[in-house]
């Protein structure tokens, strides 16, 4: 178990009905999060469960138990009732379809809210996996990829731009550091400098 820690110590993550989770993937959609992929996207259909302790930039920790509602061989996407920092490490453990315990790592590469307190998170992994051993081969074979996986969409060059500008704007709201700040800055110029196209024609492996 991550960091030796039991079960019981975990919070609760965004448990969803299908229904509800259906409607928010319908959603994501909709403000154009899913629209290039790197690896095909695999929708998780049920309550599959992971055990996932986030290290925060500023130093603190959080365990919670998470469901996917996607996961690709790159990475794992999930919804979160608050919004997770890019570059938060996470570390999922659990049991594969066969009941062999895992344990993989990864970093938050993009967080965009839903709706509601909804956002959706996605992480890529630190290496590449095969989601069969998560799902099983009848239900990966059989699972719809409509779209790209969070952890490996690639936004057109507004989108990223807006999710930001977002991100320093609750960076001001919440205070942080001068030094958090101006790296959020830098990387908010970096990619402004760079311009649509260059956003548009960049590899796909870049994207993740």
């Amino acid at each position: 178990m991550a960091h030796g820690m039991s079960e019981a110590h975990y919070i609760e993550g965004m448990r969803l009905s299908e229904r509800e989770r259906m409607l928010l993937i319908e959603q994501l959609k909709k403000i154009g999060v899913a629209e290039r992929r790197r690896h095909a996207r695999l929708v998780v259909e049920g309550g599959i469960a992971l055990l996932c302790t986030m290290d925060f930039p500023g130093g603190s920790s959080a365990h919670f138990r998470i469901y996917p509602w996607d996961i690709s061989k790159s990475g794992i996407g999930f919804f979160h009732r608050a919004y997770i920092y890019p570059g938060t490490k996470c570390t999922f453990t659990g049991k594969t379809f066969d009941h062999q315990p895992f344990s993989i790592k990864g970093d938050v590469m993009m967080c965009a809210h839903v709706s509601g307190s909804v956002h959706t998170v996605g992480v890529k992994l630190e290496f590449e996996i095969e989601p069969e051993m998560l799902l099983g081969e009848s239900a990966a074979a059989s699972a719809p990829s409509p779209g790209a996986s969070p952890a490996d969409v690639s936004p057109d060059w507004w989108m990223r731009l807006a999710l930001q500008s977002d991100e320093l704007s609750k960076l001001a709201r919440e205070k942080a550091s001068e030094d958090v700040i101006r790296k959020k800055v830098a990387t908010i110029s970096e990619h402004a400098s760079a311009g649509p196209q260059a956003a548009q024609s960049a590899p796909a492996a870049k994207a993740a």
